[in-house]
């Protein structure tokens, strides 16, 4: 599983961490997990752009979007520049801060 948070302060790096550490307890404990934390303050289309260049093996994404409407999560997110992940629009959550999980 990889978390991807989308920051901009300070604010929202805790932020992320509380909602990594809440997705890393109803993951499954056979699979690894990464969390990475991107600048967002170029826009989400950056970020989606870094996800594409990283060199990992992962079944499943979840994108916290803070500031991030769920129209503007994409259909697909490119991960390692060979594999499309698609959004499951069953696993899309906002409790304050929107999060969308993405089946690869």
């Amino acid at each position: 599983m990889l978390i991807v948070m989308g920051y901009q302060d300070e604010m929202d790096l805790a932020i992320g961490l509380s909602y990594g550490l809440a997705l890393n307890e109803i993951r499954d404990p056979a699979l690894s997990s990464k969390f990475i934390f991107l600048d967002r303050r170029q826009g989400y289309q950056r970020i989606w752009e870094k996800v594409r260049e990283l060199d990992l093996e992962v079944s499943q994404v979840w994108v916290i979007g803070t500031g991030l409407k769920q129209v503007h999560f994409p259909k697909q997110l490119g991960i390692d520049q060979s594999r499309n992940c698609q959004r499951d629009r069953d696993n899309y959550y906002r409790i304050g801060i929107p999060y969308q999980r993405y089946q690869c």
